[in-house]
């Protein structure tokens, strides 16, 4: 991209093109062609950061609420152990309900 930007400017001081006739300098009309490129290629490297930054959080995040929810059928699965002598084990699978909630 480098060796484009710089052909591009020499073709531009070397033509004299409208650029200059119009009072443009000759320094901003070579800079044109880079800043341009490199300005296209920021864009194109910022958008592939934002889309693996969205497919993480969707992947991540799925697997986080899955975690949480196994840990929570668990814990409240254990929890209703305590009282199933007394609830005739209907307290175990409410337990779990409620953990997983």
């Amino acid at each position: 991209a480098a060796t484009d930007c710089g052909s591009a400017a020499v073709a531009a001081v070397a033509a004299e093109g409208p650029g200059i006739a119009q009072g443009m300098s000759r320094e901003v009309q070579t800079r044109t062609p880079c800043v341009d490129g490199a300005a296209s290629d920021l864009r194109m490297r910022a958008m592939a950061v934002t889309a693996a930054a969205a497919g993480g959080a969707v992947v991540l995040g799925a697997g986080g609420g899955a975690v949480g929810l196994g840990t929570g059928v668990a814990c409240g699965a254990a929890i209703g152990i305590l009282p199933a002598i007394f609830t005739l084990g209907l307290s175990i699978p409410v337990g779990a309900a409620v953990g997983g909630a």
